[in-house]
């Protein structure tokens, strides 16, 4: 029935008792934004707001980027985001760092980072806390339906004896808006975080109904070198991690440091692995192996195809990896449509099947590749096989087409003569030809997205001579008059180096709370045959 009395004020003339039942109903402690846009509709609501805005903006700065270091923090964000205590904190935290495993009460103190190996926490007394009102039930209780009875036995007992392994793979579970996860080197055994949260994304995967925490996850990285003594508690990466980590429902980027899978390697039970453990897909688009010391041939295979389409793939050698080739061959039939960035760091450490690393032409169907980093020997190899005369021009001519028309950086590793004879019959490798190879593919037009071309600046000992350089006189002057900035490993003056992403591994700088953040990486670059951040 409408009114014939003009409206007097509106909501706003309503009592405060009302205003602030209103308020309440919007629950602004787990939906800020919808309280922030009832305080903009009027200065009274902006007002009987300014309180619970004012706790948001103080949880946003603080937790916003949150770790362990601390020992308060985690029972703080746990109770929080069970229901126990205010919620705001754990609303906010959308990136967690985890630096290590407390193991009992005694250790609930801040972790050590400061000088050489030492105590891992800090001295002092521990942090004084413990379970109120049944909380240690409350948390397993969340995860009943799950575990195993085994599994509800150890919970309960590291509880009990103050270990924060099961305790943080909870608090990360129930965190409702988490995003990112970095874990330091040294933090992989089952009684970690990292061996409770493998656990816990086993049992939600089965089910496909997941807690919000993993929910929405999107970027993982475990082994996270800190630049700190940490660094020296390390041990091998599981393959079931690696596993694991790919069932997330969100993920994105996926970065492993200490990677190790052996063929006849045994798992905690002593029993032989069983490697068809990957996802049939994931959703990880970019995924890093770092300090990678060895993978069977099944598994590498297995992993390329396991994305749905995959857009950057790199790996650091820690020792030797075989059958790069059948890695890139694999990755070129599944990800050929996907794949922009690929890049091996330390790249002598690769080996191929009759190759250095691997032919050019495995990459013929990668229509997005816009980084790669590739074998001068395989390249002059692969001309060795199919150009039908030995001569300086039809190496040329072969360069010239060989690599993805999209590229825009070339990282150009093995720069040497490849085998012992090189392309030109009865001679040995040419300099001049090589950097002649270099100006054709410049000037030839076909790579209008070309901004960057590395190369080893390798001395190279010719029959009969002393060891030479790679001068690339003729080519710097291609770059110049095509835009292409051309650069040997020994350089320093990079114009253009700090605006590539290189797909480059996480460490110390990635890390916003240790002590290396501050410092940032100006005036730093990444060297893109190790991987390191250098001085310009």
């Amino acid at each position: 029935m409408k009114s014939d009395q003009p409206c007097s004020g509106g909501i706003s003339s309503l009592p405060l008792e009302l205003i602030f039942r209103i308020i309440s109903f919007i629950d602004p402690f787990i939906d800020p934004i919808s309280l922030v846009n009832f305080a903009c509709t009027a200065k009274l609501f902006a007002h009987t707001s300014h309180s619970i805005l004012a706790r948001h903006k103080a949880a946003h700065e603080k937790y916003r980027v949150t770790s362990d270091l601390h020992p308060s923090v985690v029972p703080a964000l746990i109770r929080g985001a069970l229901g126990n205590s205010d919620p705001i904190d754990a609303w906010h935290v959308r990136s967690f760092e985890i630096w290590g495993t407390r193991r009992s009460w005694d250790e609930w103190r801040p972790f050590n980072l400061e000088g050489e190996r030492q105590d891992t926490v800090q001295g002092g007394e521990p942090f004084a806390w413990h379970f109120e009102n049944g909380e240690d039930r409350q948390l397993i209780d969340a995860f009943r339906d799950q575990m195993s009875e085994e599994d509800q036995c150890l919970a309960q007992e590291e509880l009990q004896r103050g270990g924060d392994g099961f305790l943080k793979m909870a608090l990360l579970c129930h965190l409702p808006r988490l995003v990112d996860i970095k874990i330091t080197r040294g933090v992989y055994d089952v009684n970690s975080c990292v061996g409770w949260l493998v656990k816990a994304i086993t049992w939600f995967s089965q089910s496909a109904c997941w807690p919000p925490g993993l929910a929405g996850l999107r970027d993982v990285a475990i082994g996270v070198s800190s630049g700190t003594w940490r660094d020296q508690s390390r041990d091998d990466s599981s393959h079931y991690t690696l596993a694991a980590m790919l069932q997330l429902p969100q993920l994105q980027s996926l970065y492993l440091n200490d990677l190790y899978l052996d063929e006849e390697q045994e798992d905690e039970n002593g029993d032989l692995v069983d490697w068809d453990i990957l996802p049939r897909t994931s959703t990880v688009s970019r995924l890093f192996l770092d300090n990678v010391s060895s993978m069977t041939v099944e598994f590498q295979n297995d992993l390329v195809q396991t994305p749905r389409a995959l857009e950057a793939f790199s790996v650091r050698v820690a020792h030797e990896i075989t059958h790069v080739d059948d890695i890139v061959s694999n990755l070129n039939k599944a990800q050929a449509g996907s794949l922009q960035y690929l890049m091996f760091y330390n790249p002598d450490r690769l080996s191929g099947y009759r190759c250095k690393a691997y032919l050019p032409s495995e990459l013929a169907d990668c229509r997005a590749l816009r980084h790669v980093s590739m074998s001068v020997w395989d390249i002059e190899l692969l001309a060795l096989y199919e150009s039908q005369h030995k001569t300086a021009e039809a190496f040329c001519d072969f360069f010239v087409g060989v690599f993805p028309r999209t590229l825009e950086v070339l990282v150009c590793f093995g720069c040497g003569p490849g085998f012992q004879e090189g392309f030109l019959e009865g001679q040995n490798f040419d300099l001049e030809y090589f950097d002649l190879a270099i100006v054709k593919m410049l000037d030839s037009g076909l790579y209008p997205n070309l901004k960057t071309i590395f190369f080893e600046d390798v001395a190279i000992a010719q029959k009969g001579t002393s060891p030479g350089r790679i001068s690339l006189q003729e080519a710097m002057a291609a770059g110049e008059r095509n835009n292409v900035e051309i650069y040997k490993y020994t350089q320093t003056s990079k114009k253009r180096v700090d605006q590539i992403d290189f797909h480059a591994p996480l460490g110390k700088y990635d890390l916003v709370s240790g002590p290396h953040w501050k410092n940032n990486r100006d005036g730093l670059v990444v060297n893109p045959f190790n991987g390191e951040w250098e001085a310009r």
